[in-house]
């Protein structure tokens, strides 16, 4: 069993904030983590008539070390800088969707599934 558990500084940010993560880890399963990644990206989804497309972009992200198997990881700290062109959190219309999200990934490597969170920014 590997339990990830991550949270946000606050949930609404503006161009060149830095946005702090804590992530918190335990691994009780028999595999080795090989890193943490910790990713802030925006889906774009737009909508029209009979067509429509979604793009992802990665604005910022960065790496936490791995951990042994049946290591403990207790509130990691790590800071995403916000590009300057950030100019606003979540925005649903009809036609356009965009959604940011802190994504923190636990890489194993093999043989396990790869625990992942999506932490919203709204």
């Amino acid at each position: 069993e590997i339990r990830l558990q991550g949270s946000l500084s606050h949930n609404a940010f503006s161009g060149n904030e830095a946005v702090l993560v804590k992530v918190s880890l335990k691994n009780r399963s028999s595999e080795a983590i090989q890193f943490i990644a910790v990713e802030l990206k925006e889906s774009i989804s737009f909508s029209a008539n009979s067509h429509s497309s979604t793009r992802e972009n990665v604005l910022a992200a960065t790496e936490l070390p791995g951990l042994a198997a049946g290591g403990t990881l207790e509130d990691a700290s790590v800071q995403l800088k916000l590009p300057p062109s950030f100019a606003n959190s979540s925005v649903r219309t009809s036609l356009l969707t965009i959604q940011p999200t802190v994504e923190v990934i636990a890489v194993t490597g093999c043989c396990v599934t790869d625990p992942a969170l999506n932490l919203p920014v709204t």
